[in-house]
């Protein structure tokens, strides 16, 4: 855990020094530490050994399950990378952790009004870690939201490219996509999350036949019907720590927080679906994976609460506030993910 720390209370102080919009030294600084502690790790994440093997098939053109299971855009990336330009697994490793980290740190630097506080919310709540372990996901998903800065920016031809890339790199990407710009379309609607409660308690009570139903319509998905996926007390817990913060941070502030900035009522609309998700995971935990692509605003919502309240005004709040984050950190890393202990490639 002592690499953790110290690489949490490092970001921690350079967060201070993070201004919106505007990029200085320590956004370099913070960029390049974050990059090099995910991209130089040595078999931290329960899916680094598989992506290795995978890497390793792929480059000698051996064909299988394990190889097909990953979208085609993954596929020819690996075989571009690894096959024709002979670079190391370590290496791919790297790139990969630099795409994903540099796109999700621009999106809180643009649209977060304290990107430091996002983006230590962001290591904090675990999504950084994370990205250990589901990478082609991760990596997925950064160019997702690096599509929707360009949707927002009108740039559509180049933010259907990398849709279609993130797709290509990983089809659980079509849903957000669809979902990103449908709210971004009718950026005025409301989503109650009453309602959104009670449709995840009901797709809750008919888990079992729904899930059968869906994954068997995908061939690629269908070997998660048998796949060993109880959830634990540990799980419980977080969904219970995201209920409460549903409910009680953005749910109960959500005018304060819209009215600080129109976009954020897409930001909790997409954050809400998400927590319906997310309690699902209790049911099975992949479906935590499914709700990182809408949960992964909330730094952005965590960071407008801090600024509503003005809690670096009030010393108390702001102790309490970086204490419950950093707790958190330690708690979701010690307990989830499988990227205990940290080892480097050196």
């Amino acid at each position: 855990m002592i690499p953790y720390i110290i690489f949490y209370l490092i970001i921690f102080v350079l967060s201070f020094k993070i201004e919106q919009k505007k990029w200085n030294i320590f956004d370099f600084l913070i960029l390049f530490i974050m990059i090099c502690f995910s991209g130089l790790r040595f078999e931290v994440g329960t899916d680094y050994n598989l992506y290795k093997n995978i890497f390793n098939y792929t480059i000698n053109g051996v064909a299988g399950a394990t190889v097909n299971r990953t979208g085609i855009g993954f596929s020819y990336l690996i075989y571009f990378l690894g096959g024709i330009l002979k670079l190391k697994w370590e290496v791919f490793v790297f790139i990969c952790s630099f795409v994903t980290i540099f796109c999700f740190y621009i999106f809180f630097k643009k649209y977060a009004r304290k990107p430091g506080l996002a983006i230590l919310c962001y290591i904090s709540l675990g999504f950084y870690t994370s990205s250990f372990n589901a990478f082609r996901q991760h990596l997925s998903l950064s160019l997702v939201l690096l599509a929707y800065m360009l949707l927002k920016n009108k740039k559509y031809f180049f933010a259907i490219i990398f849709s279609a890339f993130s797709i290509s790199l990983h089809s659980s990407s079509i849903l957000p996509i669809i979902l990103y710009i449908f709210f971004e379309k009718f950026n005025n609607f409301n989503l109650n999350l009453i309602y959104v409660l009670l449709l995840s308690f009901i797709l809750f009570l008919l888990f079992d036949p729904l899930f059968t139903m869906v994954l068997t319509l995908f061939e690629n998905y269908s070997l998660y019907i048998d796949y060993e996926a109880t959830s634990g007390v540990g799980t419980l817990i977080n969904v219970i720590i995201y209920l409460f913060i549903a409910i009680f941070v953005v749910n109960c502030n959500k005018k304060r927080i819209c009215d600080l900035n129109k976009d954020n009522v897409t930001l909790i609309n997409l954050f809400y679906i998400g927590i319906a998700i997310m309690i699902l995971q209790i049911k099975n935990w992949l479906f935590v994976r499914i709700s990182i692509d809408f949960i992964i605003f909330l730094p952005i919502l965590l960071s407008e609460y801090y600024e509503i309240f003005n809690f670096k005004f009030n010393k108390l709040n702001s102790l309490l506030t970086y204490l419950c984050l950093f707790i958190y950190f330690l708690f979701y890393v010690n307990s989830f993910g499988g990227v205990v202990p940290y080892k480097i490639i050196f």
